[in-house]
């Protein structure tokens, strides 16, 4: 959590600081700070650099009141992502998780998120397999037109060379991908039981 000296402190370095632009008075009138804190954290952000950066643009308004607000609205944000629902739905949409939430309810964000994450894996890890088979497989048929090509046509051979390549090259491209995919589930289902102690 932030200390409100050392958040406040810091959004008044970032407000005296003076080769930025602002935005228009009417454009920061509009805007919703406690709305724009929400969705930050909504959105797995950490508080400092957007509330730094939105402050920039709008350097007339109130330091307080805007921080107090921008921060309640980040909390309210924080209490909603921060549930085991929310995590699975992030993490079965395939986000990274930055490690947004509070201590206190990180556990409950994890067991979702992780469960959500593998569920995301396991499926583009098949995605990518399928993917893969017919890359093979058009390889394999090209393999076999250009050794044809090569003994009828030299010229034309050449060509089919540099096709040849580029469908090798996908086929290995498409291998690496599985692989990682395939680490990446087990560093998923470690974690998964871990986020359950």
């Amino acid at each position: 959590m932030i200390k409100k000296t050392s958040f406040l402190g810091l959004i008044y370095t970032a407000l005296c600081f003076s080769g930025c632009q602002t935005s228009s008075k009417k454009d920061c009138a509009l805007i919703n700070w406690r709305t724009e804190g929400e969705i930050l954290a909504l959105n797995g952000k950490s508080l400092e650099p957007d509330f730094q950066a939105l402050s920039l643009r709008c350097k007339k308004f109130a330091l307080d009141e805007e921080s107090k607000n921008f921060q309640e609205g980040y909390e309210r944000g924080l209490a909603k992502l921060c549930t085991t629902q929310s995590g699975y739905d992030y993490g079965s949409a395939g986000k990274d998780y930055n490690g947004t939430c509070p201590s206190f309810r990180a556990s409950d964000f994890q067991k979702g998120y992780y469960k959500g994450r593998l569920e995301f894996l396991i499926a583009r890890q098949k995605e990518i397999e399928a993917l893969y088979n017919s890359s093979e497989e058009r390889v394999w048929r090209k393999e076999r037109e250009y050794t044809i090509i090569q003994n009828q046509d030299p010229e034309r051979a050449k060509l089919e060379a540099d096709v040849l390549d580029s469908y090798r090259e996908e086929a290995r491209s498409l291998a690496q991908m599985s692989v990682d995919l395939k680490r990446e589930i087990v560093k998923t289902k470690k974690l998964s039981a871990e986020s359950f102690f």
